[in-house]
């Protein structure tokens, strides 16, 4: 699973909540998810619309991520490169366990007793965003 793949597919779908259908359509559909360290999400777009989007949508993508991880992140626009954008985004192979097949010892691990720290709060946010839309991100 590439974990800022589907936090950005949950972001995107705030911003299309937000936004007009066009408005979307037109300037911020095409944006890409390059990675997210820390607080610093850096997205990619064609130069014009990176431009437009620094000047006019700066505010609603800062509302997107806050709403998908829980905590404010910095935003940063790069150039989309077209090597970049003609890869597709590859996902590794995931194995997903069972619930009834749990080790011992691991059942009590549950949301409410996950201690949440600086390393691990993105990806706490994006398992609760899970957690609260199963199937859906």
């Amino acid at each position: 699973m590439n974990d800022f793949g589907d936090l950005f597919a949950l972001v995107k779908e705030k911003l299309r909540q937000e936004l007009t259908e066009t408005i979307f359509d037109v300037w911020l559909n095409e944006m890409q998810p390059v990675r997210l360290e820390d607080n610093l999400a850096v997205l990619a777009l064609p130069e014009f619309k990176r431009r437009i989007t620094e000047q006019k949508f700066i505010e609603p993508l800062h509302r997107a991520f806050r709403a998908a991880l829980g905590f404010d992140v910095e935003i940063q626009l790069v150039d989309l490169d077209v090597s970049i954008a003609a890869q597709p985004v590859k996902k590794p192979d995931v194995v997903v366990q069972p619930q009834n097949d749990l080790p011992t010892g691991q059942e009590g691990n549950t949301f409410e007793t996950f201690v949440v720290g600086g390393s691990n709060k993105f990806a706490h946010a994006a398992a609760l965003a899970v957690a609260d839309n199963p199937g859906k991100h």
